[in-house]
């Protein structure tokens, strides 16, 4: 699916990644626990395979720089945009992704 197509904002010519727990739940307070929070990990590994049909084909960025959720900026938007080539924000190296992280850079990735 392309990213417009899961959220008109998005960009069309970029694919979408879902990133949300499976199952839905609430905590005490509750608040939703399915979308992941910006400190639940570090970088985030995408497998390409749906798109390209190789297994060994990922996309890597850091955590931090996803985009956030409208309205509470601790978890990230459900859909987040993924480049088919690996671009500023999106790289098929995994050395380079944690270099990203060590540097501290921060960011959001183009919708």
């Amino acid at each position: 699916m392309t990213a417009r197509e899961a959220l008109r904002f998005l960009s069309d010519t970029k694919l979408v990644v879902e990133t949300q727990k499976t199952r839905a739940g609430e905590n005490n307070d509750g608040a939703d626990t399915r979308p992941y929070r910006f400190t639940e990990f570090d970088i985030l590994a995408v497998s390409m395979e749906a798109s390209t049909g190789d297994w060994t084909q990922f996309r890597y960025t850091v955590a931090r720089w996803l985009i956030p959720r409208e309205g509470d900026s601790k978890v990230m938007l459900k859909f987040q945009p993924v480049s088919l080539v690996p671009d500023i924000d999106w790289t098929d190296r995994l050395l380079v992704a944690i270099d990203w992280f060590l540097s501290g850079e921060t960011k959001t990735i183009k919708p």
